[in-house]
């Protein structure tokens, strides 16, 4: 077992009032690397110790900076891979039903290609398994491919509990 590290709050309270007063600091990220680097600790340990000391740095908002990502090196996504679907997809999808579909599952098909473009992950994973079972809805209840398909837990159809 690890021996904890020893601090003392006082000097911890005073690092940080010193951290405060010498620069805008966004959030209290910032705050804990300034402590982390000062002690030479990690900024889970720096945040441990500065729980119920005084802070008058504010809380950061969820999701971070608003920045996407970019000081990590991660291009934001652009409009078009937010959206859902791409329409050469649905197209695609649509263009190459098999010819014994019936009407009643072709405006299916189109309806879930709608909502994927749309940005319905639900409905682009009723697409993907319309597609595994050959366009037979009475197929995706039966669904037997929990060993083959990483999405076998995540189907829309479970059936019955037998």
């Amino acid at each position: 077992m690890r021996k904890p590290i020893e601090f003392n709050r006082i000097e911890v309270q005073g690092i940080i009032n010193h951290l405060e007063a010498n620069g805008p600091l966004r959030n209290r990220g910032e705050l804990w690397k300034g402590l982390a680097e000062w002690f030479n600790v990690s900024t889970a340990t720096a945040a441990k110790w500065a729980n119920g000391l005084e802070i008058a740095t504010p809380l950061g908002r969820r999701g971070g900076d608003g920045d996407f990502g970019r000081s990590r090196g991660v291009k934001p996504r652009s409009e078009k891979t937010r959206k859902g679907m791409s329409e050469t997809a649905g197209l695609y999808i649509l263009n190459n039903l098999p010819s014994y579909t019936t009407d009643q599952v072709r405006a299916k098909v189109n309806l879930l290609v709608n909502k994927a473009q749309a940005g319905s992950a639900k409905a682009a994973l009723q697409l993907r398994c319309l597609d595994c079972v050959n366009y037979q809805t009475e197929e995706m209840r039966e669904c037997g491919q929990e060993n083959s398909c990483s999405l076998y837990h995540l189907r829309p159809y479970k059936g019955k509990a037998k």
